[in-house]
């Protein structure tokens, strides 16, 4: 849920609201997007050069939104690889149909299955961090494949061309969760009901303990090929986390102070 201040979780056991951690995140220096986004602006420009034709309202109708497009619609290749996966694991084949370079990511994650003989143990799990709430993508079991090791993993899916220290610091908190929340039927002993705005969309969750996992790893793919990527120093990018969460909190208090000073 959102009320003007990014992405926000309530606690179906209290209600509590609590902000995401990729909201939090949004508050890390943006220096090197500023400059790509400078740079999708300059290429749309070029590609629509003939359409624009000089005419400043074209200019203005296109582009400066085109990186935040851009961005959309590589948001939109994401979720669709996310929810194919999810799908398959939960066999509810509840989603879109794939376009041809997510087809080619889902490959990856076919010969990734393959050659680490993973097998998702969890999916999609809302978990509760200390002051933050969010959603991991899996744990994963595999078997590495030069040892021979069984290992358990909390893993996050990224399509995205680059990885990104943001998102070191994202699986860190996500490691750091005390607990997590699953979605269950009506009726499931012991599950906390969250009120829709109808009666219709209600929820039904469970609080458990965060399932042991030995490692933290993002698993990205791409079209022509996979990574599984340990994401180190889990401990100092948690700290560093905790920095702008602490950050979120003093801008939201100003936020509020002003808006009661009015």
């Amino acid at each position: 849920e959102g009320e003007g201040n990014g992405r926000t979780y309530v606690n179906p056991v209290d209600d509590s609201r609590h902000p995401s951690v990729t909201t939090i995140l949004k508050n890390t220096p943006k220096a090197d997007l500023m400059g790509w986004s400078a740079f999708k602006v300059a290429e749309v420009a070029i590609e629509r050069y003939a359409d624009l034709g000089g005419d400043p309202e074209q200019v203005m109708k296109w582009l400066p939104y085109a990186h935040t497009d851009y961005r959309n619609e590589r948001g939109w290749v994401g979720s669709g690889v996310h929810a194919t996966i999810q799908a398959e694991h939960e066999q509810s084949w509840d989603f879109h149909e794939l376009d041809a370079e997510q087809l080619a990511m889902m490959d990856k994650w076919y010969e990734f299955c393959r050659v680490y003989q993973a097998e998702i143990l969890y999916s999609e799990c809302t978990v509760l961090g200390d002051g933050f709430m969010g959603t991991l993508d899996a744990f994963i079991r595999y078997i590495d494949p030069f040892t021979g090791e069984v290992r358990i993993a909390l893993v996050d899916f990224k399509t995205s061309k680059s990885i990104w220290d943001d998102h070191h610091m994202q699986l860190a908190a996500l490691a750091n969760a005390e607990c997590i929340f699953r979605e269950v039927p009506k009726g499931t002993e012991g599950a906390y009901r969250r009120k829709g705005k109808v009666i219709a969309e209600d929820s039904y969750w469970v609080q458990e303990p965060v399932p042991h996992f030995d490692e933290v790893k993002i698993l990205h793919l791409r079209e022509d090929k996979y990574d599984f990527i340990d994401v180190d120093h889990v401990d100092l990018f948690y700290k560093e986390f905790i920095v702008y969460r602490d950050l979120f909190a003093v801008i939201q208090e100003i936020k509020d102070a002003r808006k009661g000073a009015k």
